[in-house]
């Protein structure tokens, strides 16, 4: 008599260890973006202080005494630009020989990404046509966020013809302003420290001393 063989065993589904591997995946990259998404807002998070020295330069509060005009002009500017989201403002005039930068930053919550068109707007506000402001964003910012740069110059047919930079830098949670101070007019003219290339280089500069 032949020998009796009985059904072939049953073979294991493998949906369920698929599906279990998914869902272990799935898990996996929420977990990844929950901790990267907590890293970029810790490294986004800034204050802005008034050390005694940034840039290379040492606080001047001579200079800082007398600049309280320019102060509350960047204030405005930032505060126009950020819709007036900015507060908690800081300023300080950085100084090496006749150099001198005023910095004024604040702190909140502010969309970087805005920076160039409303920058512009707000310090072409503030000029009120009598001087010529052209902004332009400033690819090497030295951290997170956006920066720009603004150069202004008189208009054709002033005398003396002359012109300055001012730049900026923006995070989700700061704002600030560098602005070359002159010795005797709001204008620097040609001097190579004041150019657009000069100041954006000082603000880097300064900016990682400023803003932790």
């Amino acid at each position: 008599m032949p020998p009796m063989y009985g059904p072939p065993p049953h073979r294991k589904s493998s949906a369920g260890l698929l599906i279990g591997l998914l869902a272990g995946g799935v898990v996996l990259v929420v977990v990844i973006a929950v901790v990267v998404f907590a890293v970029y807002m810790v490294n986004t998070d800034h204050k802005l202080s008034t050390p005694p020295s940034a840039g290379g330069m040492s606080r001047d509060t001579v200079t800082e005494a007398r600049a309280v005009k320019q102060v509350e002009t960047q204030r405005g500017i930032i505060q126009r630009a950020s819709e007036f989201k900015i507060s908690d403002f800081v300023s300080a005039v950085y100084a090496s020989g006749e150099l001198k930068y005023l910095f004024v930053g604040g702190t909140g919550k502010f969309d970087a990404k805005k920076l160039r068109v409303q920058f512009d707007s707000s310090v072409n506000t503030e000029v009120q046509g009598k001087l010529i402001a052209s902004t332009t964003e400033v690819f090497d910012k030295g951290r997170d966020g956006k920066a720009v740069c603004t150069s202004l110059m008189t208009r054709p047919g002033t005398t003396p013809f002359a012109g300055s930079t001012l730049c900026a830098w923006a995070t989700r949670t700061s704002f600030a302003t560098i602005t070359p101070l002159a010795a005797t007019t709001s204008l620097t003219g040609t001097r190579p420290e004041y150019s657009f290339t000069g100041v954006a280089a000082q603000m880097r500069k300064i900016r990682g001393d400023v803003e932790d």
